[in-house]
């Protein structure tokens, strides 16, 4: 498959409401989101916990 290829597809997925969602485990996602992107912001001022306010608001 060529470049052009691969980037005229689109990923797809699901939705599933977040009230369906175990809170413990959304928080376990969101914080593995926060703790794989987040990681230049290590001096950002931020605790772990405010990350994970700012994504789950």
């Amino acid at each position: 498959m060529s470049h052009a290829e691969q980037t005229e597809q689109q990923e797809e997925g699901i939705e599933i409401p977040l009230d369906r969602v175990n809170p413990d485990l959304l928080h376990t996602m969101i914080e593995e989101f926060v703790t794989r992107e987040w990681c230049e912001l290590t001096d950002s001022g931020y605790t772990l916990e405010r990350k994970i306010e700012q994504v789950h608001t």
